[in-house]
C-alpha cells in the first residue's frame, strides 16, 4: 500500500517539510506539492526535509526533493536533508544522494524524529 502524509511547519530561520510514508512514483506529485508550498512560504529561510519516518524511497520519490534544492539553490538557500533514522540515510545512499544535501546535524530536534524541539543553529 502507498501512503505519504507530510507536515509543513514555519519556524524562525528554517521552513520543515516532514514526511512520513513511501516516497515513489505515486507519492511524488504528494511531495512536489509539499515542498513547493515550502518555497512559497520559506521567503528567506532555507527549507529542511524530514525524513525520519520514510518507509520507502526509490529514485522517483528522490526527485523532488532535487527539483526544490537547485529552486533554492537559485534563490542562494538551500535544502537541508533531515534523517537521523537508518532507512532515510540508507535510501539516500543506495540513490548516491547521501553527499548531495547538506545534512541537519543529530542534535537538531525535526518534529517526526523527536518529540517537541525546535531547529536552531543552522544559520
Amino acid at each position: 500500500m502507498v501512503h505519504l502524509f507530510t507536515l509543513n511547519l514555519a519556524h524562525p530561520h528554517h521552513y520543515v517539510v516532514s514526511c512520513h510514508g513511501d516516497a515513489d512514483i505515486v507519492s511524488a506529485p504528494l511531495i512536489r506539492r509539499a515542498l513547493g508550498n515550502a518555497l512559497r512560504h520559506a521567503g528567506n529561510r532555507d527549507v529542511v526535509a524530514d525524513l525520519c519516518e520514510i518507509d520507502f524511497m526509490d529514485s522517483s520519490g528522490a526527485a523532488p526533493l532535487v527539483e526544490a534544492d537547485r529552486l533554492l539553490h537559485a534563490r542562494g538557500r538551500r535544502l537541508w536533508i533531515g534523517c537521523s533514522g537508518a532507512h532515510g540515510a540508507r535510501f539516500l545512499h543506495l540513490l548516491k544522494l547521501d553527499g548531495y544535501f547538506p545534512r541537519v546535524p543529530p542534535s537538531v530536534a525535526l518534529p517526526l524524529c523527536n518529540s517537541g524541539g525546535h531547529i536552531t543553529g543552522m544559520e
